[in-house]
């Protein structure tokens, strides 16, 4: 019987060490999907920049071609 309560204890420290991974494993994945966004947000923004450069640039082109300094 003590040695079927071993057993026991021992599966059961088993199935903590596992979970304990999985804790590990979870918080690698949250940290990972933090990185991720912080680098989607990252790209988005340099986008969001260059489109708006490229509004400002066809902006003056349109302003001095009706100026006339384009013929």
């Amino acid at each position: 019987m003590t040695q079927l309560i071993g057993s026991f204890y021992s599966i059961e420290n088993k199935f903590d060490s596992i979970d304990r991974r999985f804790d590990v494993i979870g918080a690698r994945m949250d940290s990972t999907d933090a990185k991720i966004d912080g680098h989607h947000k990252e790209v988005m923004d340099r986008f969001n920049k260059l489109e708006l450069d490229q509004d400002f640039i066809r902006e003056k082109a349109s302003r001095n071609e009706r100026a006339g300094a384009y013929y």
